[in-house]
């Protein structure tokens, strides 16, 4: 089988996924370093806890995130990876998952958030956006079509 070299467009998506999983550890490690402001934050909305529930509390959602953290990082590289060599599945999942990214980030810019939050979910919602247009123009759609046959 000959093997055919992938398009800007894919070699681009696969850029953009691999500047997502750095992304994600960056905010891995940002979410460690907010460990006051999450205590100050659950102490804050809920008034009834003592110092071992807001411990406790704060504890699990630093675990919780981090695991969360760790799956999309992985994920997310494991897909660049199958996205590079044209597996088409990759592709839908990696549309699906950047569907979902980017009604996330929709979310946030209709919320009540910071506006640095709001920046960064804007930010996010562009490049989830141009992920998946990417990976649907026909360059890479040829791409990913030689490549199953």
């Amino acid at each position: 089988m000959t093997r055919v070299p992938a398009p800007p467009t894919v070699v681009n998506a696969v850029r953009i996924m691999i500047g997502l999983a750095v992304l994600g550890i960056v905010e891995l490690v940002v979410l460690f370093t907010q460990k006051d402001s999450l205590r100050d934050a659950i102490r804050d909305n809920n008034k009834t806890y003592d110092t071992q529930q807001i411990d406790d509390a704060v504890t699990v959602a630093l675990t919780v995130g981090a695991v969360i953290a760790a799956v999309l990082i992985v994920v997310c590289l494991l897909l660049a990876r199958q996205v590079r060599k044209g597996r088409n599945w990759a592709r839908i999942v990696t549309w699906v998952l950047s569907g979902l990214g980017a009604l996330s980030a929709l979310s946030n810019l209709a919320g009540t958030q910071a506006s640095l939050t709001k920046t960064v979910s804007a930010v996010a919602l562009v490049v989830y956006l141009v992920l998946i247009v990417l990976l649907a123009m026909r360059p890479s759609s040829e791409y990913f079509r030689a490549r199953a046959y």
